[in-house]
């Protein structure tokens, strides 16, 4: 086939010689300028082609492609038909040659004829033909274009998708870079989105992205672009902007949007957006970078406070680059033996003896050196290690229990964190029986402690589980009573056997009024619910006296002892173990 740019620059002369090179017998596929017409010529390079002789085609060009199709017949056949028959004649002599003569021009008559009517017919074909080709290129063509659209748009909210958006922010880059200005990518994330689908269901949901889209596209700019970057999330472009203070009025406007209130089915909704904010080039030259660091600084703000913005700086990327440590090191510490447990000593108000432990996990790592508790349990919930840590601290917890005093009458018991992580796990029950097994300690002296705020969402699924454990007789402790929302409620309808006074109400009890109110209130709740109460925090003598006056059951605090490891609570308690045992 021969190129457009070559066809152009070939006379119809020169068109006619390359023609009767082409390889090609019986359809002639090639560029022209020409509408339509016939063509003659002869094809030397195809087998027999010299038998045949030259070839009449028709062709016509199709509106907007760069081909036709072309067909024709071959005369040669006709042309050799009549000279064997004068070769006859003249054999035969004028007599004959009269009478074949006048055979031979009705036929060549007739022939024309046909032929006339066989051009008819072709062209009358080809016409159709063409007909139909361009009604299904266009078909073609609209298929295509669909498809693209659909490629690279949101079909909720028609706004540009996640593979349209990078090619959209690399565009906006570029233009900022070439008028040296900056530009910002802002990450938004709708703030309890499954609320709503929740209450309102999904259909509502989906006309809220459709109508914050709407909002969004509002308020850009020609140097703007927004798009749905998947879920509950936009992501936003502002090219051409001065400095970081343009990139705050924009944010800005986007918070504005969000002051009304969405109508979804007749019902006025008010929802709020958390927002991430990097810019370039300060933070990164493509729209990879850029958006990874909206994306990091956008969750970070979410987990401060709903509703907020939060800049990618400095101090965020240290802190980015210490997590990501932080998770390299954690997923590697139990098989490192870097995880250990000490054992606060809990203390009965009345015998002033240690009565119980409470487990406590300390993680000392060679690159991180001591990290708190607080800082790496939410980190190992977050990448799934926390089952292999409870499971170990667990462990640990009993067989340590054991060593310091067998089993028997007033053993000494020992109070284990669970994670909510962990207590959903379907086999949790499982696990930890088997671990009691193993270590052999009896169950009665293992107390599982969870903490209050797990319950909110999961109650209906979490209240068999510790039905069962405590069937089996595990004790079971709620940590930091009285700071959630439900207290009362679960004990109503959980087996709790303990419960702990958090250590701010401890803090504040002998200088506020309110917080001396509240722990004689959770003391006598426990004295009529047959729970054991526990206060933790305990540092002065002032506070222990008037816990004690309170009845408080357990004391535990540095007033008493400080979390000690296995072998400093046996040398330290070895009195009480040995008084016990006998």
């Amino acid at each position: 086939m021969l190129s457009l740019p070559t066809m152009k620059l070939l006379s119809k002369r020169k068109l006619l010689r390359v023609l009767q090179y082409l390889p090609i017998a019986i359809i002639l596929v090639f560029n022209a300028t020409e509408k339509k017409g016939f063509l003659l010529y002869n094809n030397k390079l195809v087998e027999g082609a010299n038998l045949l002789g030259p070839k009449i085609s028709y062709f016509r060009v199709i509106d907007g492609w760069d081909w036709v199709i072309g067909t024709g017949f071959h005369t040669n056949r006709v042309l050799t038909f009549i000279k064997e028959k004068e070769k006859m004649l003249v054999a035969q002599g004028d007599e004959d040659l009269l009478k074949l003569l006048g055979l031979t021009l009705p036929f060549s008559l007739i022939l024309m004829f046909l032929t006339v009517i066989v051009g008819r017919r072709v062209y009358r074909h080809f016409v159709t033909l063409e007909g139909q080709v361009i009604d299904d290129f266009e078909r073609l063509k609209l298929s295509r274009n669909e498809m693209q659209y659909m490629a690279k748009y949101d079909q909720l909210t028609d706004l540009p998708n996640r593979m349209q958006l990078t090619e959209n922010i690399e565009k906006l880059i570029a233009l900022s870079k070439l008028q040296n200005k900056k530009a910002a990518v802002v990450f938004v994330d709708l703030d309890d989105f499954k609320h709503i689908n929740d209450q309102y269901g999904h259909a509502a949901g989906d006309q809220l992205l459709r109508q914050i889209g709407q909002r969004f596209e509002g308020i850009l700019s020609n140097y703007d672009c927004v798009s749905r970057f998947g879920g509950d999330e936009f992501i936003f472009c502002f090219s051409m902007l001065d400095n970081q203070e343009g990139a705050k009025c924009k944010v800005r406007q986007i918070q504005t949007l969000f002051m009304s209130p969405f109508l979804l089915g007749g019902v006025a909704v008010v929802t709020k957006c958390s927002i991430g904010v990097s810019i370039y080039p300060d933070h990164g030259a493509n729209s990879e970078e850029l958006i990874s660091k909206a994306d990091i600084v956008l969750y970070k703000s979410k987990e401060q406070r709903k509703g907020d913005v939060m800049f990618y700086n400095a101090d965020i990327n240290q802190q980015v680059q210490y997590n990501t440590l932080l998770e390299n090191q954690l997923n590697r510490a139990v098989k490192r033996n870097e995880i250990n447990v000490v054992y606060q000593p809990q203390i009965n108000t009345e015998t002033q003896e240690i009565e119980s432990v409470e487990a406590l996990c300390r993680w000392y790592n060679p690159e991180l050196g001591i990290v708190s508790p607080l800082e790496f349990i939410p980190v190992a919930e977050r990448i799934g290690v926390i089952h292999d840590i409870g499971d170990y601290v667990f462990h640990l917890a009993c067989r340590d229990t054991l060593a310091l005093m067998p089993n028997g009458k007033n053993a000494i018991g020992v109070s284990i964190n669970i994670s909510p992580k962990q207590l959903a796990r379907i086999d949790f029950e499982q696990r930890v029986m088997s671990i009691v097994q193993r270590s052999g300690i009896d169950v009665e002296r293992v107390t599982l402690e969870i903490t209050e705020n797990i319950f909110i969402d999961d109650l209906a699924t979490v209240s068999p589980v510790l039905q069962r454990l405590r069937a089996q007789g595990f004790g079971i402790s709620l940590d930091d009573f009285c700071t959630g929302y439900s207290s009362l409620n679960y004990l109503n309808n959980l087996p709790i056997s303990e419960i702990k006074i958090d250590r701010s109400f401890v803090d504040k009890l002998l200088n506020n009024k309110q917080s001396d109110t509240l722990v004689k209130a959770i003391i006598a709740i426990g004295s009529s619910c047959h729970m054991k109460v526990v206060a933790e925090g305990v540092e002065t003598l002032e506070q222990h006296e008037k816990l004690k006056e309170y009845s408080c059951d357990l004391l535990q605090g540095y007033y008493f002892d400080k979390p000690l490891n296995i072998d400093d609570l046996i040398a330290r308690y070895a009195e009480k173990k040995e008084e016990i045992s006998h």
